[in-house]
């Protein structure tokens, strides 16, 4: 029993490394010679590689912080089944393993241990968690990005009001396996929303100032 459950600590660690894994610095570090961090809006993320190098290496980006969570999230929910069911422990299950290592995989890439703990905020890595937990709930939160982003062509609002609806479609349309998972469910989907909606605070700022510009690429050079 005790190794069991070193075994799921392990990977809940080993998906907050996997999270810290920041593709945004060191794409613009391999390609642009420099530090995401110090250009553009600072934040090391997609859009901001996007935004100061290309949409190529921003999609390669995104698609990149996407697998973080896709990969976290699904193998967290393989461990979890298996050594839950073994245990004979039903609160240990594909759906708390999902959101557990999930989430542990978006707060490495927030927070990347090996990036002086400044990363990105957090959208790429939740959608690829999203599509993990059900394919539902990847649709739906989609559904919300592209209602707020195609009128506005402005990346934030588009992503905190995904992010901020992403909770409530996890508990709708994820499976319970035991009378426990509600309450597990909603403190980790909660958590992994406000996670990604807090780390846009300054956005939200400059929403409600009517400052925050819509998205451009950079344009290549002649």
């Amino acid at each position: 029993m005790a190794l069991k459950i070193l075994s799921l600590i392990a990977y809940v660690l080993v998906s907050y490394l996997l999270g810290s894994i920041n593709f945004a610095i060191l794409i613009s570090k391999f390609i642009a010679h420099r530090d995401i961090r110090k250009v553009g809006s600072g934040n090391a993320g997609a859009t901001n590689v996007a935004r100061t190098m290309g949409i190529v290496p921003g999609v390669t980006t995104f698609l990149l912080d996407f697998s973080k969570g896709v990969i976290a999230a699904y193998f967290g929910g393989l461990l979890f089944s298996y050594l839950g069911a073994s245990m004979g422990v039903e609160i240990i299950n594909q759906t708390t393993g999902i959101l557990i290592c999930g989430t542990a995989a978006q707060i490495g890439h927030i927070y990347p241990v090996f990036f002086n703990f400044k990363g990105g905020k957090g959208i790429s890595c939740s959608a690829g968690i999203l599509l993990i937990c059900d394919w539902k709930v990847f649709v739906a939160a989609a559904i919300v990005f592209l209602i707020a982003f195609i009128p506005t062509k402005i990346i934030s609002l588009a992503s905190i009001s995904a992010a901020s609806l992403a909770p409530i479609f996890i508990i709708l349309f994820t499976k319970r396996i035991s009378e426990w998972d509600i309450y597990i469910v909603v403190v980790l989907a909660v958590f992994l929303g406000f996670n990604a909606v807090f780390k846009h605070k300054d956005n939200i700022k400059r929403l409600l100032r009517h400052e925050e510009k819509p998205i451009t690429f950079k344009k290549k050079e002649k």
